[in-house]
């Protein structure tokens, strides 16, 4: 694994040695807690390991801005949630905090995770509306979710999705 993550650095980084790269990737696993799973490969790990070490990867790039599309939808609810709860530890820890666009269908995993969502139509894709999320950081979740605001929140949102999607329904000719 740790290989893995040391190629990213020399990828972006092409002018830190090689041992450098090894232990600059070796913090980055740490980092996502995967200090164990160093001298792995890949196909070793388990699903929550995999994505624990892609987001290691992609904080190795040290890009700016992370793009992470559906990252915890093959995942069973307990490890979706530990990896929610890691990417948001993570985040707030780097300095200088990277942004994050998140593209999930899962609507509590929006507002839980989210500044901003912005919600997105039925195909062809398009900005139908965007929410401002407020709720404070750290974010706990056992005490989040039991709020009314939130609640309200993901009603609206789901509100939001349901309408768009009976209106492109209705627009669909039947067969």
């Amino acid at each position: 694994m740790v290989d893995n993550i040391a190629l990213a650095i020399g990828k972006a980084q092409p002018q830190i040695r090689k041992a450098e790269q090894r232990e600059q990737a070796q913090v980055f696993l740490k980092q996502v807690g995967l200090q164990d799973a160093i001298g792995k490969y890949p196909f070793e790990l388990s699903g929550g390991m995999r994505q624990r070490g892609a987001i290691a990867r992609a904080l190795a790039l040290g890009s700016p801005i992370l793009l992470m599309d559906e990252p915890f939808g093959a995942l069973d609810p307990i490890n979706r949630a530990r990896l929610q709860d890691l990417l948001l530890d993570v985040w707030q820890s780097t300095t200088p905090r990277k942004t994050i666009v998140f593209v999930t269908h899962d609507v509590d995993e929006a507002i839980y995770l989210a500044d901003r969502v912005a919600i997105l139509g039925s195909s062809p894709g398009h900005l139908i509306a965007q929410k401002n999320i407020s709720f404070a950081r750290p974010r706990v979740r056992n005490q989040l979710f039991t709020t009314d605001e939130f609640h309200l929140l993901r009603e609206e949102i789901s509100e939001i999705l349901s309408a768009d999607t009976i209106a492109r329904l209705n627009l669909t000719p039947s067969t």
